[in-house]
């Protein structure tokens, strides 16, 4: 398959690296308003994405889980790889 440049992408990608660039997300109204189970997992030494920012979703959406994995940066689902899927099978299960 050849290569095709997509605008929207190279643009997103470079707006996560432009302080300036507006952010696209949801204020904390419109995150209280989501009314299904919300799974939020994270890596306590995480150096790409600060837990707070885990932290803030856990807290502005209603129905959230918060994991904070210790020994575990950025990459959860493979740093931490039986935990990571342990966490994602349990909502089935019904354990959270």
């Amino acid at each position: 398959m050849p290569y095709i440049e997509r605008a929207d992408i190279k643009r997103s990608h470079a707006a996560m690296f432009d302080p300036s660039a507006p952010k696209p997300g949801f204020t904390a109204g419109e995150m209280a308003s989501i009314g299904h189970k919300v799974l939020c997992v994270h890596g306590r030494d995480d150096i790409i994405v600060p837990v707070q920012s885990s932290t803030w979703l856990a807290q502005h959406l209603p129905d959230a889980s918060l994991h904070i994995i210790p020994e575990c940066g950025h990459w959860t689902q493979i740093e931490a790889h039986d935990t990571f899927i342990s966490l994602l099978e349990s909502p089935v299960a019904g354990k959270l």
